[in-house]
């Protein structure tokens, strides 16, 4: 059994996973609105495997974004 808690990045994936939107749909209504867009290879870092290099801890604003945005 994993004893580790889920990160930022790991939610992530499998909300877009279970919303059936690439990442490229869900990067477009993420950014929708957004002063300052996130770009799909930061999006891809905070996808990548957590033992990747190009590894970068996803923000919980970012995962909650998402969330609400794969609610509606």
């Amino acid at each position: 059994m994993d004893d580790q808690p889920e990160d930022g990045g790991t939610e992530l994936r499998r909300l877009i996973a279970e919303s059936g939107l690439t990442q490229k749909e869900v990067l477009a209504r993420f950014n929708k609105g957004q002063a300052k867009p996130m770009a799909l290879r930061t999006l891809k870092s905070y996808l990548a495997h957590p033992d990747s290099t190009s590894r970068v801890p996803c923000p919980e604003g970012v995962v909650e974004r998402v969330r609400a945005l794969l609610s509606r």
